[in-house]
């Protein structure tokens, strides 16, 4: 491992070698990509790792860097870290993203080891090398993206419901409002003939009915009878009638044991079928070895939060139970502090992220612990078992029947999901609220970006002996927690329907959120 990875454009290669030779001076191994890599080395495997073990990252900032993707994706891993050390060799705008950072002013350095600016440099550098080594986090893949192939078809098992093959599917509209729509009216044409009293009162029983089976469907998902309710035979999800979509969504609720949380979160019905579940070298780009080896598994329908769990509808917990999450109780979470310095800072919380978070932003700083503690909850107060979801029905669900990068195609495009340095086209700098952007073709919101989200499985370091059914790997020594999606710190890569991270059921930052599921017919 060395100690220090240098991020920076090709083309300002000859105006840093004296500054790599002054860090090696001291006494410090710096990984330099066209030194580092040897012949027949898969490169980007190497960049990959490199950049998740060296200790410290250094950024030169350049008019070439800061128009480089890669390099932007290598400082958003560093930044995330917490080892990310940027200077200036021009004097340039930094990118969005990074605009809290002090950077150094290398710009007018001519290799002295005396000047000012080179001494902070390893004053500050000294002291990351000095401490404990800075956790390991799993490789994330940085390149740009490549074209994909298009899509095949999915093979179907027999007796499943399969999403039809689709390339490019048709996004949904963004939700418009985080207001809850109102109940739909109910009305009965009367008929011309003459009608018994038994028959009125008959009637009358089946409306009231109707009206206890609608009213329940109401308070369970919010009035939001659409399509996202609605059982799908394909990825293209088409709107049931009233009396099919309140039948499914009050068996899920019915009987609750005590009266239903007004926050609840909104259940989309996903639909049973198979998938290729990982990452296919001739189908997508940015394969890791964890994603592989692809295979098939088998989903069974289940239910899947339409959002990831927004403040308010945690904050109704938390205030119930009086709970205390795992960062309130540690007394810590990784975010940012008043200087807008991200690290492990003491007394933020879900409460306090470093940066605004409204009632409809999806919670963050919440551990594995917490989202179990949260399912848990939902589940007393229904009287229904909710847990989270597994690792394979996420990526099923995120999917919707696409076999590319996205679920929206092969290339992030603008303004389809919330990443870091503005590289997806979105206005937002940290976390969005919730459905900021089209649903999938499932009805799902933010299943690339935003927040990652905590699921079931025990992180495994590739799909060897996964299961095939669709139900959570939690077998194994592993004490680590599998998410998933990518978050608002994250590059396009990140935020790929197969990348996969992992953490200890206790870490919490300001990019880890979740959102529950439910078995179908429990």
């Amino acid at each position: 491992m060395h100690d220090i990875f240098l991020s920076y454009s090709s083309q300002d290669r000859d105006r840093l070698t004296t500054l790599v030779d002054a860090l090696e001076a001291q006494g410090w191994t710096v990984f330099w990509d066209h030194r580092a890599i040897k012949v027949a080395d898969d490169w980007h495997k190497v960049i990959g790792t490199a950049i998740q073990q060296c200790t410290c990252v250094i950024v030169a900032w350049s008019e070439n860097s800061v128009a480089s993707t890669w390099v932007r994706e290598e400082a958003l891993i560093a930044k995330d870290r917490g080892v990310l050390y940027p200077i200036f060799i021009d004097q340039v705008p930094i990118p969005f993203g990074f605009t809290l950072l002090q950077a150094a002013d290398f710009t007018r350095w001519n290799g002295d080891t005396n000047h000012q600016e080179f001494i902070g440099l390893k004053e500050q550098l000294s002291i990351r090398l000095n401490l404990q080594p800075v956790v390991n986090l799993k490789p994330e893949p940085n390149p740009p993206l490549m074209p994909e192939p298009t899509p095949e078809a999915i093979p179907t098992p027999k007796l499943k419901i399969v999403p039809t093959k689709k390339t490019e599917p048709k996004p949904r509209s963004p939700k418009q409002s985080s207001a809850q729509p109102q109940p739909q009216k109910v009305s009965a044409t009367g008929s011309n003939s003459k009608t018994s009293e038994s028959n009125v009162k008959l009637l009358g029983g089946v409306i009231a009915l109707a009206a206890v089976g609608f009213g329940g469907y109401q308070l369970f998902s919010g009035g939001n009878n659409d399509a996202r309710t609605s059982t799908a035979s394909s990825p293209v999800t088409t709107a049931k009638p009233v009396a099919e979509s309140v039948k499914q969504v009050v068996a899920v609720a019915e009987k609750p044991s005590a009266k239903l949380p007004e926050n609840m979160p909104k259940m989309v019905l996903i639909p049973a079928g198979s998938f290729m579940m990982g990452c296919r070298d001739d189908k997508e780009s940015g394969c890791q070895d964890d994603e592989k080896p692809a295979h098939t598994v088998n989903i069974k329908k289940f239910y899947l939060a339409e959002t990831e769990v927004t403040v308010a509808q945690f904050r109704a917990f938390v205030d119930e139970k009086n709970y205390k999450t795992t960062a309130e109780q540690k007394g810590s979470c990784y975010s940012y502090d008043e200087n807008g310095k991200w690290g492990d800072v003491k007394g933020n919380s879900w409460k306090k992220l470093g940066f605004e978070q409204g009632d409809n932003h999806p919670v963050a700083c919440v551990s594995h612990d917490d989202a179990t503690a949260y399912v848990k909850w939902l589940s007393d107060k229904t009287g229904k078992a909710w847990r989270l979801p597994s690792e394979a029905e996420w990526e099923y669900a995120a999917r919707a029947g696409t076999e590319t990068n996205y679920s929206w195609g092969k290339n992030i495009g603008s303004n389809n999901a919330n990443c870091g340095a503005n590289l997806c086209g979105d206005k937002f700098k940290y976390a969005s609220p919730v459905a900021s952007f089209s649903a999938n073709e499932y009805g799902l919101f933010d299943m690339h970006g935003n927040v990652w989200e905590w699921v079931e499985d025990k992180w495994h370091k590739d799909y060897n002996g996964a299961p095939n059914d669709g139900s959570a790997w939690v077998s194994g020594n592993s004490s680590s927690r599998v998410l998933r999606g990518g978050s608002w710190s994250r590059g396009p890569q990140g935020l790929r329907s197969a990348i996969r991270f992992d953490y200890t059921p206790d870490y919490r930052s300001n990019a880890l959120g979740f959102r529950p599921a439910q078995s179908y017919g429990e």
